[in-house]
């Protein structure tokens, strides 16, 4: 019963790392695109500094 619930838990772990993996690489190909205009330049230089 304990093995059930923690192969549960991974699970879940799983899911969310490929959730948030599959959310930067969408965030990743959006300021890729906005790197080519003006205002993804100045968008980006305003998010790292």
């Amino acid at each position: 019963m304990r093995t059930h619930i923690y192969k549960k838990f991974y699970l879940f772990v799983l899911m969310k790392k490929t959730k948030e993996n599959y959310f930067s690489t969408t965030l990743f190909l959006v300021f890729k695109k906005l790197e080519i205009s003006i205002f993804g330049k100045f968008f980006l230089i305003f998010l790292y500094y």
